[in-house]
């Protein structure tokens, strides 16, 4: 045990540490001699218990440091009543915490039943464009072959049926008629051809202006020389009508004659069956808003009545154009 006992190795550490040249005040303050202190630092005398504690004090360490060179692991400290303060703060934090998780979960879950509906009343109002339920270009014309009444409003003749630039309809359809005319026109001209002979009425609502009088004159002639009919019959089975209002987005109104069903068109009346008016036989179209995207959207059959009143207030109240 007395191996362990290092007093005089760390007392002169300390001493040169803290206290160098300056032993003899050191000495003072211990109410030692100076001699004496060297006997303690050099292992030739003892300290009593008395003045062994004054110089662990003097150097602020702990006995067992000054005796034997270890420093004690020092204990836990004693927070006493601010531990229960952080207990408490720790406490309220995870309340709150938890009251903000469950008031987001509430947000979202409120947040998610508003996407909820108002996905479904979108979905219900444009159930044919979620869907995919969109017309192409060639089904249109299939569904225009069997309609004996076409309400037509436009304001763009890119993607109207009344373009006459373009390739002629080389498509040859099972149960079609065979005096279709082959025109050199685009498919819709020989389709509104076809139709005008056999009695279907036309009824387009355009904008004013020059440049749509000199294009519903063109069709109107086009359609008459292809129906081989007299401008006169021409004109009582495909009429114009000018607007000064905004006519976007265009669309399509088609009366389904069940008399000219084909083996095709059944077909494809039975994948839009739900955007058919039930009584009137009707399907509206919205036109497709622009020439690179040629997909015609079915419109849901609750607005068919308001858009055919819309379109017979226009031919009520908009001068008809009248051709030489």
């Amino acid at each position: 045990m007395a191996d362990d006992i290092r007093f005089g190795q760390v007392l002169r550490q300390l001493l040169n540490e803290r206290f160098r040249n300056r032993r003899k005040d050191f000495a003072r303050s211990i109410h030692v001699s100076e001699s004496a202190l060297s006997q303690y630092v050099r292992g030739k005398a003892t300290p009593s218990l008395h003045v062994l504690v004054d110089i662990a004090r003097a150097l602020d360490v702990s006995l067992d440091y000054l005796v034997l060179g270890i420093t004690p692991e020092a204990p836990a400290p004693d927070y006493g009543d601010l531990a229960g303060h952080f207990e408490e703060a720790i406490a309220r934090t995870q309340a709150k915490t938890a009251t903000l998780r469950d008031f987001v979960g509430r947000v979202g879950s409120a947040l998610a039943e508003d996407v909820e509906s108002t996905a479904r009343r979108l979905l219900a109002e444009n159930e044919a464009a979620v869907l995919g339920i969109a017309l192409t270009e060639t089904e249109v014309r299939d569904l225009e072959r069997i309609s004996k009444t076409i309400r037509i409003a436009t304001a763009d003749l890119d993607i109207d049926v009344f373009t006459l630039s373009g390739e002629p309809d080389d498509e040859v359809h099972v149960g079609e008629p065979a005096d279709l005319p082959r025109t050199g026109q685009t498919s819709f001209t020989s389709v509104i051809s076809h139709n005008v002979a056999h009695g279907s009425e036309y009824t387009y609502v355009i904008p004013e202006g020059p440049d749509w009088r000199a294009q519903a004159r063109r069709l109107r002639n086009a359609v008459g020389d292809s129906a081989t009919l007299s401008r006169a019959a021409a004109d009582r089975r495909i009429r114009f009508f000018e607007s000064s209002r905004p006519l976007v987005p265009g669309y399509v109104m088609y009366t389904v004659d069940t008399a000219l069903v084909t083996t095709r068109t059944e077909r494809l009346l039975d994948r839009i069956k739900d955007f058919v008016g039930s009584d009137s036989g009707l399907v509206a179209l919205a036109e497709p808003p622009s020439r690179q995207s040629l997909h015609y959207s079915l419109i849901d059959p609750r607005h068919h009545q308001r858009m055919i009143d819309d379109h017979d207030a226009m031919t009520r109240t908009c001068p008809r154009l009248v051709f030489d």
